[in-house]
């Protein structure tokens, strides 16, 4: 091969989907729970980074037949279902206390559906780990 790399393979569409999930969502909640949707701009340098470290592990494994260690695919497509969770929480957590509409930051429901949208990707991480340090 002559040095070019595929972009087959290359972009992660779990995270591209991810990033319009919470963009979509943001928008068609913005009026009734006030969610900011500047989380989406989290998506950016995530993707940019997932793309880079394919490529290179793409180029990696085609010189040397040495890759870097990559996340599964299954492990990566949880792990955007995650952080899209994350993503809104931020942003109705977010929208909640920096309302510019109103004196008042809103009647709860924002507060308590962001609450529960951060602590979904974390109860799950820290199961993970848990499970890992029992297992170790």
């Amino acid at each position: 091969m002559s040095g070019r790399v595929s972009w087959r393979g290359v972009i992660p569409w779990w995270y591209v989907g991810g990033a319009v999930v919470t963009l979509v969502v943001g928008v068609f909640l913005h009026d009734s729970l006030n969610v900011s949707t500047s989380p989406v701009l989290m998506w950016g340098p995530m993707i940019g980074m997932e793309v880079r470290q394919r490529r290179l592990a793409a180029k990696t494994d085609q010189t040397s037949r040495r890759s870097p260690a990559a996340m599964p695919q299954r492990a990566e497509a949880i792990f955007a279902g995650l952080f899209t969770s994350l993503a809104l929480g931020v942003g109705i957590l977010l929208g909640f206390l920096f309302s510019l509409d109103d004196a008042r930051p809103g009647d709860g429901r924002a507060a308590v559906a962001g609450t529960v949208l951060v602590l979904i990707p974390l109860i799950v991480v820290a199961g993970i780990l848990a499970r890992r340090r029992m297992t170790s």
